[in-house]
Formats: structure tokens, C-alpha cells, sequence
């Protein structure tokens, strides 16, 4: 009811704060709300009837009623009168900019922004519409009133130091209602000071190439080629400032770069069309700087093609100037790398290095630029074909050995960082045959890729079982070079040899050269006889063929002395020999070969099968006691089997232990698998059951 009441009495109210004429307080002359609208409350002149009548809040909830109902004209009405009580109240200045925005009352918007722009916020507190009113005292007084402009723009970048994204906000605003000289002192600050980077020096370019100050316009445009990504729409408003400064072979260049690069806009091309008919009443050379410039400059503002397309009519057509591929290559691969044009300049020199009649020096040359734009794999290309031109000038060179040991180094340490980032053996391989490409016969080189292979040759084996016969035959040229470049070269380093056989095991046995493997490790060993991996190597070979005693024999002086492969390959060794012993009946050889199996596997046995052959061969003998343990090892290990009680048997019958033989050939006999046994079991258990009788008798 109080607030209903206040609102019918709200006209007579208002008429408080209305000049005696009747009229509304006006804005102060500079914009903002005039010193009879805004004051404090404590001063001489507030208005005592709204000071003591009605307080703030009543006037701001009544003033929001009317806003809903979209009565505008008494809203802003009260919010004036409650600026006498709270003049300083941003809720106040919010209202009344939503008022005057809807009403179109711009001057009053102006002043409202001034004045909320001597509004300082509290350190680190954040509000919307002050940043929103402090950016329209920018932009109005940019043109007015340009360093007070600047004060406001400072205070306003400094409050949102914090929050990038709000300042790149800002400037996007600004960039499009602020005064462009305005503009033009912020670009430069910002500049200065490395706090922006989304400059449209352009739009500034064209501005003062519009009223005429073309020193300005110039330097706002060349800015703008600066950047990475220019907008070569500018390129034509460019050249119109070089033929305003009577810069005609200069805009020449410009025009035609506008004219290439602006394809698709007709505009441009109409206007470029106008200017080049203009062009055309003054006169001016146009030869080959011009040109070389305007081929430099289609590279540096990304049209790649078309600049190398230039600098080719210049360099390999042109009869004034005449020059090579080479010196296109050089020219293309010194430009910035962000639009391809070093990538364009090594292709051109690698075209070059290919050509018949390209010189030593050129080439030479060439590598060094590639080395330096960091094509390592096309450098290595490039030292092949030095090699290939002039061998012994390639090999007597200093120079030359320098670029080398340099690239090399460069490739192993690339080679390092795929290997520190688990890159696949194959792209490791990839730098390696690069590095085997510049120096062949390079132990370090060799005792690289021979690693590589090792780990490429033992997944591929893993995992698939063979090698793939592509595996294979890059594997078995690669040997080739390896024993010729790497083992014949560096015959001291044994290692070699050792990994050269570890590879050749890798190929299915049906394609092994055993003649080749054998000559290789003896001539090894005849360096160092006393290597223990050559020696358990050539035994593998050896047994590989089955040629079991040569490997034993070659193993003699390792075994049993803690050499682990040594040790697995004599029992290995052992167990066949043991074997072809057992196949001729020959016991006394099979538990000979057998028991030095078990010593060389320390004492573990090697298969079910072996350790049979070992008893059976214990029975034939009469040794029971070592049968009857060595049974028991068999159980433990693989399981009791209807043949190891029949072995236990026989030797407890040997032993004159009738029960328990008894008892053993039971069990063979309850065994299904017993059935070749199940005969000489039941004949023996009957022999014995009646000695077991007649012992009772007597």
C-alpha cells in the first residue's frame, strides 16, 4: 500500500528535482549527468524534500516496478531523484543506462559513461557495466577528447591485467568504434609491450591512406605484411601508397603481387586493373631487381609455387641474368620454413644433386644449406653424390670428412631421441641406413644397425614364427654388407662376428649357409680363441647340423665352469649324443652322455623321454640303487608313468625286495597305459609271489 501510494504521488515528487521552468535537470556540458542531478547527499544543495520524504530504497523498488511496465520516462525520473541520496550507486547508473539505451537518449548515454568512468572499483573486485561504461567513455572520446581517452583506456586495461581473454574482448571492440588515429596509439603501446597479437594494422593502413597521410599509411601496412598471416587485400592499398609517393616500379611490384594473390576478389581486380592503366602514363624500369623482389615476396607471403615459378623465368630464362638450378634452390630454401618454401628449396637441390654436369663446389655447398635447414636424411643424399662425383677428391677432402663426422653425429643423436621415444626398430633402421649410406665401413654404424636387426629379426621371429621373406632378403643383403663393410674391416671386434651368426640363425634351417657360419666363428676364434661366446656359438652351429660330439668337443674347456649358454647348449649336446647312443644300445655310452646332460642342466632333468632312456640303461647295468633314485626324480618331475613303476620293479627285484617289487608291478598292472609291460609284470609278480610262499613254508 506505502509503495502504491508512492508511486501515484511519484509526478508531484519529481517536480522537486525539475528546474523552475519545469524542465529536467540537463547534462553538464562535457556529458556528465550536471552537479544538479548529481551530488552528495551531505551537501549544501541536496534536495532536502526527497532527502527526508522518501528513502532509497522506496525510489529504486518503485523504479524497477515502472521499468517492468516499460514506463521509462518516470523510472528515470526516480533513479535521477535517488542519485541526490546515493550519487556514487553503480545499481543507480545501470538502470539508467538500460533507460537510455532503450529510449535512444545517446547524450545522456555519453554523459552516464563519463561518469561512471571517475568511478574507481575496489582492488581485484570485477563488475560488467563499468568495464561496459569505461569502454563507451573510450570510444566517445576517442575522437574528442584523445588523452582522456587514453587515461580511461589505461585505468581499463589495467583492471582486466588478470583476464586476458576480457582485454582481447576489448580490443576487438575497439577495433571497430574507436577513432582510428586513437586506435593507431593503442596498436603501437600494445606493440611496445607485447600484450597483443591480433593487430589489424591494415584497416589502420587504409584509414590514413583515405584522408591522405600516406607516411602513416605506409608504415601501418608494412606492419601488416609483417605478420604471419597478413590479409593480402592490403597489397593493392599498398601499391596505391607507393604511386601516391611516385614509387611507380615499386607499386608495380605490389600490383602485380595483388593481382596473384587476390584471385577470387573482383573488386580488387578492377581497382588493380584502374591503377595499372594509370601506371601506364609514367615511365619506369621494371627488370630484375623488381622481379626478384616480387618473386621474394610471393615466398614470404606464402605463395610458394608462384614464387618459385617467378624465380625460375628469372634464373633459368632470363638471358640478362642467367643462372643455374642451384642458385634457385639456395634462394627457396633460405626462406622462412611456415609456408613450405624450405621443403620446395631441398626438393629443388636434391634435383640439382641428381643433374650430370653439377659441380663439386655447388654440391658441396648444397649440403652445407640442407644441413642447416635440418635435412639430414636429404644431407646424407647429398654426400653420396659428392662421393659419386670425385672419390678420391670426396676421400682426401678434410672438409668433406668434417661435414661428415658432423652428420653422422647428427643421425646416431636423432637416431638416440627416436630410440629415448620407443620409436619401432624399423624407423631406428631408417637413420641407420642413412648413416651406413655415408660411411660403410664405420664400426660404429655397424655395430648399430647389427643390434637393430638383432631386435628387429627376434620380434619379427616371436611373433609370427618366421621372418617374412621381404625380412629376409633385406636381413641376408644387409649380412652382406656387414661381413664385407663391418667384420672384414674391424676384424679385432669378435662381437661382430657373434652378432652376424646370431642373425644367420634367424633364417629357417633349409636356407642357412653352415659352410659360411663355420668359417666365419673358427676365423673369429682364431683371434680370440679363449671367447666364450664364440666358442658356445660355434657349438650351437655344430648342433644345428647335429653334429652333437663336435659340439661338446668345441664346448670342453667352458663347461661346468658357470658359462650359462655353454652349460645349455653341452646338455642340449649331451642329450642328443645320449640318444644316438641309445638307438645303438649302448648303455654304458647312454648314461655316460646322460649323466653329463644332468650335470650341465644342474642335476634337473632334461625330458621325460631322456631320463627313461637314462634308467632303462641303469637297469641294463645293474645299477638299482641309482635307477630306484632316479625314479623318484622322474616322479617328482614329471609324474609317476606305468613305465617308471616297472623300472622300480625291476630294480627292487634285482635288490632281492620281493614285496616291494610285488607291489610296484601291481600298480603297472592296475595301469591302463601298462599294456606292453602288462605280460612280463604279471610273470614276474608270480615268479616272485611264489618265492614269498615258500619262504613262509620254510
Amino acid at each position: 500500500m506505502r509503495l502504491f501510494l508512492f508511486l501515484i504521488l511519484a509526478g508531484t515528487l519529481v517536480s522537486e528535482v525539475r528546474r523552475r521552468d519545469g524542465s529536467p535537470a540537463p547534462l553538464a556540458p562535457e556529458g556528465k549527468l550536471s552537479t544538479e542531478t548529481v551530488q552528495s547527499t551531505e551537501g549544501p544543495r541536496a534536495n532536502s524534500s526527497a532527502q527526508g520524504r522518501f528513502n532509497f530504497e522506496d525510489l529504486m523498488e518503485a523504479s524497477e516496478i515502472l521499468m517492468k511496465k516499460k514506463d521509462y520516462g518516470r523510472a528515470q525520473e526516480l533513479l535521477e531523484m535517488a542519485l541526490f541520496l546515493k550519487p556514487r550507486d553503480l545499481g543507480i547508473f545501470k538502470f539508467l543506462a538500460r533507460i537510455y539505451q532503450e529510449t535512444n537518449q545517446a547524450d545522456r548515454l555519453a554523459g552516464l559513461a563519463e561518469s561512471v568512468s571517475g568511478y574507481l572499483l575496489p582492488e581485484g573486485k570485477e563488475d560488467l557495466f563499468w568495464e561496459q561504461m569505461i569502454t563507451q567513455a573510450v570510444i566517445l572520446n576517442s575522437r574528442q577528447d584523445a588523452d582522456k581517452a587514453w587515461t580511461y583506456f589505461q585505468r581499463l586495461w589495467a583492471s582486466l591485467q588478470r583476464r586476458p581473454g576480457r582485454q582481447y574482448e576489448l580490443m576487438k571492440e575497439l577495433e571497430k568504434k574507436v577513432h582510428a588515429p586513437f586506435l593507431a596509439r593503442v596498436y603501437l603501446w600494445l606493440e611496445d609491450n607485447s600484450r597483443y597479437d591480433g593487430f589489424q594494422w591494415g584497416q589502420l593502413g587504409d584509414y590514413f591512406l583515405y584522408i591522405e597521410r600516406y607516411e602513416e599509411a605506409a608504415a601501418f601496412f608494412e606492419r601488416e605484411f609483417r605478420q604471419e598471416s597478413f590479409n593480402p587485400i592490403y597489397l593493392f592499398s599498398y601499391a596505391r601508397v607507393l604511386y601516391e609517393r611516385k614509387q611507380f616500379a615499386l607499386s608495380q611490384v605490389y600490383l602485380n603481387l595483388s593481382t596473384r594473390l587476390n584471385p577470387g576478389l573482383e573488386k580488387v581486380q578492377e581497382e588493380a586493373a584502374k591503377l595499372q592503366h594509370v601506371l601506364g602514363a609514367y615511365p619506369y624500369d621494371y627488370g630484375y631487381e623488381q622481379i626478384r623482389l616480387e618473386a621474394d615476396l610471393m615466398l614470404k607471403f606464402g605463395a610458394v609455387e608462384e614464387g618459385i615459378s617467378r624465380l625460375r623465368d628469372l634464373l633459368l630464362v632470363s638471358r640478362d641474368v642467367p643462372g643455374t638450378l642451384f642458385e634457385l634452390g639456395k634462394t627457396v630454401i633460405g626462406y622462412p620454413d611456415t609456408h613450405g618454401a624450405k621443403q620446395r628449396g631441398r626438393d629443388i637441390l636434391l634435383d640439382f644433386a641428381g643433374l650430370r654436369d653439377a659441380s663439386f663446389e655447388d654440391l658441396s655447398e648444397a649440403l652445407d644449406l640442407l644441413v642447416e635447414a635440418g635435412f639430414l636424411d636429404e644431407a646424407a643424399v647429398l654426400l653420396s653424390a659428392l662421393r659419386k662425383k670425385d672419390p678420391g677428391r670426396f676421400e682426401e677432402d678434410e672438409a668433406i670428412a668434417q661435414k661428415m663426422g658432423n652428420l653422422l653425429e647428427n643421425l646416431f643423436r636423432n637416431a638416440d631421441l627416436l630410440r629415448r621415444n620407443r620409436a619401432s626398430a624399423w624407423e631406428l633402421l631408417k637413420y641407420l641406413r642413412l648413416c651406413e649410406r655415408l660411411s660403410p665401413k664405420s664400426l660404429e654404424v655397424h655395430e648399430r644397425m647389427s643390434r637393430i636387426w638383432l631386435e628387429i629379426a627376434s620380434e619379427e621371429k616371436n611373433a609370427r614364427q618366421d621372418l617374412s621373406p621381404d625380412t629376409q632378403k633385406e636381413l641376408n643383403d644387409y649380412l652382406i654388407r656387414f661381413q664385407r663393410n663391418g667384420i672384414e674391416e674391424h676384424p679385432e671386434v669378435v662381437e661382430l662376428s657373434a652378432r652376424a651368426i646370431r642373425l644367420m640363425r634367424h633364417f629357417p634351417q633349409e636356407q642357412r649357409d653352415f659352410t659360411r657360419e663355420l668359417r666365419l666363428l673358427k676365423k673369429a676364434l682364431g683371434i680370440a680363441s679363449q671367447d666364450a661366446e664364440l666358442r658356445s656359438l660355434l657349438a650351437q652351429v655344430y648342433l644345428d647340423q647335429d653334429y652333437a660330439l663336435q659340439a661338446l668337443d668345441i664346448l670342453t674347456p667352458l663347461l661346468g665352469k658357470g658359462y650359462e649358454d655353454a652349460n645349455r647348449i653341452g646338455a642340449t649336446a649331451s642329450r642328443r649324443a645320449a640318444e644316438s647312443a641309445w638307438a645303438r644300445g649302448g648303455f654304458p655310452e647312454v648314461i655316460r652322455f646322460m649323466e653329463l646332460a644332468l650335470e650341465y642342466s644342474e642335476d634337473r632333468l632334461i625330458d621325460a623321454e631322456s631320463t627313461l632312456w637314462l634308467g632303462r640303461s641303469y637297469q641294463g647295468v645293474e645299477r638299482n640303487q641309482d635307477l630306484l633314485d632316479l625314479m623318484d626324480s622322474f616322479e617328482k618331475q614329471f609324474g609317476a608313468v606305468a613305465e617308471s613303476w616297472y623300472l622300480k620293479a625291476l630294480a627292487f627285484q634285482s635288490q632281492f625286495q620281493y614285496q616291494k617289487a610285488i607291489d610296484a608291478y601291481d600298480r603297472v598292472l592296475a595301469d591302463k597305459a601298462g599294456g606292453p609291460f602288462a605280460e612280463a609284470c604279471r610273470a614276474n609278480r608270480q615268479s616272485l609271489q611264489s618265492i614269498l610262499e615258500y619262504q613262509k613254508k620254510n
